[in-house]
């Protein structure tokens, strides 16, 4: 099953992908489902851009908070 999983996940994945689409367009129509999309690449792209730019990263936040000295006194202790 693994191997069947493994040799045909492109196909899978672009199955579920036309399903979903499909279901939208049937529930939501046509110009719905494109904002939807859209806004979903929108959303990605921004979350990239973001991720690769460091900008919202969770360690960054979390050291200029009480709860980052918090937890590298906690490493601290732990090693």
């Amino acid at each position: 099953m693994q191997e069947f999983l493994q040799r045909y996940r492109d196909g899978i994945i672009g199955g579920g992908i036309g399903l979903i689409l499909a279901i939208l367009l049937l529930m939501i129509g046509f110009l719905k489902t494109l904002l939807v999309i859209v806004c979903t690449f929108v959303g990605a792209f921004i979350g990239i851009y973001l991720n690769r730019t460091g900008f919202l990263s969770v360690s960054k936040i979390l050291e200029d908070r009480k709860i980052g000295r918090l937890l590298r006194w906690k490493n601290k202790i732990t090693k």
